[in-house]
């Protein structure tokens, strides 16, 4: 029996035998199952690509991108001070020398102290003079209170007395106060550190009047006699250009390189100087 009218169309009938038609189905089985067999070994191939390909994943954060300002200065000490006399006169011993490490309280120098010897000695009798006069003046007080109490004394004596009274212990205290002068010049004749540092100049050595008012006298000359850095604590004055003023401010962090020292420091900025030098064109900050 021909089969040519299946190729034309599906929806034909066509009347075959039992044979044929089992072996037209296992024909058509075998045929999807073929198909079936190449569509699933194409689904493995393309599974097989697709794990193929590699998938990576990251991190993704917000960040503010800072541009840094770089400006160059120097390192130098928290303080510095030229240390003078407290009183008047001739450096008779200087107890340090350049390089020292002194800690507060340390006497650095001491100007001649024996006329304030002398007149703390003076000041000292006239203090028990004053003292003296002054205890007989309140027994004297005493005495003629009583006799007013009975009678005997007129209240213009009581007057008087009172009144010599209170001059003596007028004198004592201005004794007791000129004493306590002399002795604290005395005490200042000797000068102490301010702060822990280092000496790092001495420009007075001993013979040289100094005076309080005018760094070396009447022949004017350096107002101190060492000069005392405190080194515990560093700070860098740096110069800013001016263009970059108005991007840093107090608190802004910052990063301090020092020539010759493998070291990084981070700080920030304490203290801002507005004032733009004219010369450099730049603005002092100080990092510490």
């Amino acid at each position: 029996m021909s089969l040519t009218p299946q190729k034309r169309s599906l929806s034909f009938r066509v009347r075959m035998k039992t044979g044929v038609r089992a072996a037209l189905v296992a024909s058509v089985a075998l045929f999807l199952v073929a198909c079936g067999e190449e569509e699933a070994a194409q689904s493995d191939g393309e599974t097989a690509l697709i794990a193929a390909v590699s998938v990576f994943s990251t991190h993704v954060q917000k960040e503010e991108l800072v541009k840094p300002v770089t400006g160059t200065g120097t390192i130098a000490a928290q303080k510095t001070t030229d240390v003078g006399p407290l009183v008047d006169g001739i450096i008779e011993e200087v107890f340090v020398r350049v390089g020292d490490r002194v800690s507060e309280g340390d006497p650095l120098f001491r100007t001649r102290d024996v006329e304030f010897r002398l007149r703390v000695q003076e000041l000292e009798a006239q203090y028990r003079l004053a003292e003296a006069e002054s205890r007989n003046s309140r027994r004297e007080l005493d005495r003629i209170k009583e006799l007013h109490g009975k009678g005997v004394a007129s209240v213009g004596q009581l007057d008087n007395v009172q009144t010599k009274a209170d001059i003596a212990q007028a004198r004592l205290s201005i004794a007791r106060a000129r004493l306590d002068a002399a002795k604290q010049a005395l005490t200042d004749a000797v000068v102490l550190s301010p702060f822990d540092g280092v000496v790092t100049s001495q420009d007075i050595y001993e013979g040289k009047f100094m005076s309080t008012r005018g760094g070396g006298g009447s022949m004017g000359g350096p107002s101190g006699v060492v000069q005392v850095l405190k080194i515990d604590i560093v700070g860098a004055i740096i110069n800013v250009p001016e263009v970059h003023v108005g991007q840093i401010g107090v608190g802004t962090k910052a990063r301090v390189y020092v020539d010759g020292i493998d070291k990084v420091y981070d700080s920030e900025i304490h203290i801002f100087n507005d004032r733009v030098d004219h010369t450099t064109r730049s603005a002092e900050v100080r990092v510490g």
